[in-house]
């Protein structure tokens, strides 16, 4: 099963979205799925359903961090951190979780707009998905 569909079904069933992009890297950063699982826990959502920076983007530059570090110094860590947000940026037209769905997770108004307009499959896993082609691209 290759990253995209590995993410995608972890995303559908045990995992937050920064939890599907980081723990799809797993066997390439010859970590354990759960030890990335727990790291990755608290970026859902925009980091804790704040609905900040998305969590497929965090889950990202945590893959970045983890197979760079100690490859490149931090300036060029940065760099392709930089990189990477820019390119999520223009194909999914912002970073902000809130911005992207269009609503807010912690109310029940926005919990009703999420699901009756499908935002998990439209949005979100777009973001999955997208985050993980840039990051294969990239590193």
């Amino acid at each position: 099963m290759n990253k995209k569909d590995k993410a995608i079904k972890k995303f559908y069933t045990t995992s937050n979205c920064a939890q599907a992009v980081v723990t799809s890297f797993a066997e390439e950063l010859q970590m354990d799925e759960i030890v990335l699982n727990k790291i990755a826990s608290g970026f859902g959502a925009g980091m804790g359903k704040l609905q900040k920076t998305c969590g497929a983007l965090t889950g990202g530059v945590m893959v970045i961090g983890l197979k760079k570090e100690g490859k490149l110094d931090k300036n060029q860590v940065y760099e392709l951190v930089q990189n990477f947000e820019s390119k999520f940026k223009e194909i999914n037209q912002n970073t902000d979780c809130r911005q992207l769905l269009n609503c807010d997770l912690n109310t029940e108004e926005g919990q009703k707009y999420f699901n009756e307009n499908n935002l998990k499959d439209s949005v979100c896993t777009n973001c999955v998905k997208s985050s993980i082609a840039i990051l294969k691209k990239l590193i």
